[in-house]
């Protein structure tokens, strides 16, 4: 089956689950649910609508998810898009949620810089009836819904993958996501959960970085100076972090003797495996999941869901797979 229709059986079943939750209410916008939040329900062929594309970066990720946003708002007349991007700050991402409950929109699809620090003006949003889509990183407060490549399910993947490459003999470390994001990225505790696991394989540590190369490339060098280049694998939890700690790699002359992970199966990751400066990249289809947030948000409005009817957040979780030299030409174009 392909990964189209697994995506659009998941979210017709979110959205049974979710109708269920409705309790079959009208088509207007009309009373309170047991919370306080008004229930909106929209004619999503006919009536206009506003979506907010409200990201923390825009980056290689980011963009992708934005084409994919793009391409199902460009073949709907009546939908208009308006991208918000924070640039990695918390409080402006706070005024541009807080601007985007005043302009009225009906739908924002989010990427929190600090999902902690979103939560309550996502519950505004969602009081005032719009729909909120959270791509990758929960929020806590319940909400239409999110769409995810499981966080843990990475680490796991990565580690088996490492597992079978070293023969399971190896000393690893990982580069984590910002140290405000460790409780909702959980990629590097299902790479440590899953190395305890395994004789032979010794997790040193982990160390948080900040989604850049920058930064990931000076934890590098200072892994590599601590453990004397004693270091078989390390898993990045991004791309441009795995990049970063590769490119200390190959200033130590170490390329090819240390195993490198990333994820996000960008096109420059793919060029590092095929260069063989990478081992692997964990891919999930962010253009897809762009195109499945915005289906998401208009299955909720036409369906009248928000926060206030539903008991938790329904989500998404999202296929992944590890590129490598293996299969890398099914994936590079």
């Amino acid at each position: 089956m392909k990964k189209t229709r697994i995506l659009a059986c998941l979210l017709a079943i979110v959205m049974i689950f979710a109708l269920s939750a409705c309790g079959g209410r009208g088509t207007e916008a009309s009373g309170e649910s047991s919370g306080s939040a008004a229930i909106v329900q929209k004619d999503i062929v006919n009536d206009p609508i506003k979506i907010a594309f409200a990201v923390a970066n825009m980056d290689t990720n980011t963009s992708v998810w934005l084409a994919g946003v793009e391409s199902i708002c460009n073949a709907t007349p009546n939908v208009t898009l308006q991208v918000f991007t924070a640039n990695g700050s918390a409080e402006t991402q706070s005024t541009q949620l807080q601007e985007i409950i005043n302009q009225e929109f009906d739908a924002i699809i989010i990427h929190p810089v600090d999902s902690a620090a979103a939560a309550s003006l996502v519950a505004d949003a969602e009081a005032a009836g719009i729909v909120v889509i959270h791509l990758n990183l929960g929020i806590e407060a319940v909400h239409s819904g999110g769409l995810e490549a499981n966080s843990y399910n990475l680490g796991v993947l990565v580690a088996n993958d490492a597992y079978t490459r070293t023969g399971g003999n190896a000393k690893c470390v990982a580069i984590g996501p910002p140290v405000e994001l460790s409780s909702v990225v959980l990629g590097v505790n299902g790479f440590e959960d899953t190395l305890a696991g395994m004789d032979g394989m010794e997790f040193l540590e982990s160390q948080a970085g900040d989604w850049t190369t920058e930064r990931a490339n000076a934890i590098m060098r200072d892994l590599l100076t601590k453990y004397n280049n004693d270091i078989d694998v390390v898993f990045a939890h991004n791309d441009q972090m795995a990049i970063g700690a590769a490119q200390a790699i190959e200033a130590a002359g170490l390329t090819g003797q240390i195993l490198v992970y990333g994820a996000d199966g960008s096109t420059d990751a793919m060029q590092y495996i095929a260069d063989g400066k990478m081992t692997g990249t964990v891919y999930f289809d962010n253009y897809q999941m762009g195109q499945s947030a915005v289906q998401f948000a208009l299955y909720a409005l036409a369906a009248g869901v928000n926060g206030s009817n539903l008991s938790s957040t329904p989500v998404i979780s999202v296929p992944m797979v590890i590129i490598s030299s293996d299969n890398l030409a099914d994936y590079q174009k």
